[in-house]
């Protein structure tokens, strides 16, 4: 009876995302430390995102503006506080971690676009990914490809397999440095 009390709650837990999670773990930052960074993916309604940022710092002494600063938000609050947003892939769009990647991607490298038809003839075929996930598939399919077959982001960041110098990787980089400087 235990378990069966318990099962519901378990699956909950496990349906939530890691953007959820940081939302709802961000008041107790606030508490804890000086500067907090927060990285969330704009999903297919950044609009909809912003909201509940805003919505989950009503009250916290943050002055938000309507909408996200393009080159990534940073608010501070009167106690010195200091609290960086960032919406995946840049701000502005909808999209997702695997979005912000693909444009880092070096725009000459013959091998992207092959990944892209590949993938798509793969889901043609009846790959098990969906539409929603087509950029996942895409970056993964890539990253097969390349020297170290299959890196995890991380490891292909640091590999500087992906351009460094993108504009959107320079506005973070620069965002960050506001933030944390």
């Amino acid at each position: 009876m235990g378990l069966e009390q318990s099962s519901p709650a378990l699956s909950v837990h496990r349906r939530r995302k890691g953007d959820t999670l940081a939302l709802e773990a961000l008041p107790v930052a606030l508490l804890s430390y000086q500067r907090i960074g927060i990285v969330l993916d704009a999903d297919y309604l950044p609009e909809n995102r912003w909201q509940s940022v805003c919505d989950r710092l009503s009250g916290k002494g943050f002055k938000l503006p309507a909408q996200p600063d393009c080159e990534g938000t940073v608010i501070d609050r009167a106690d010195g506080k200091r609290l960086g947003i960032w919406l995946m892939p840049d701000n502005q769009s909808e999209g997702k971690l695997e979005n912000f990647l693909a444009l880092l991607v070096p725009p000459d490298d013959p091998c992207w676009e092959l990944a892209g038809k590949s993938t798509a003839q793969a889901q043609q075929m009846g790959a098990g990914f969906t539409e929603r996930d087509f950029i996942k598939a895409h970056i993964h399919t890539w990253l097969a490809w390349q020297e170290e077959p299959g890196m995890p982001f991380g490891t292909a960041i640091r590999a500087a397999t992906f351009s460094h110098d993108a504009e959107v990787a320079r506005r973070f980089v620069a965002w960050m440095e506001r933030l944390f400087k």
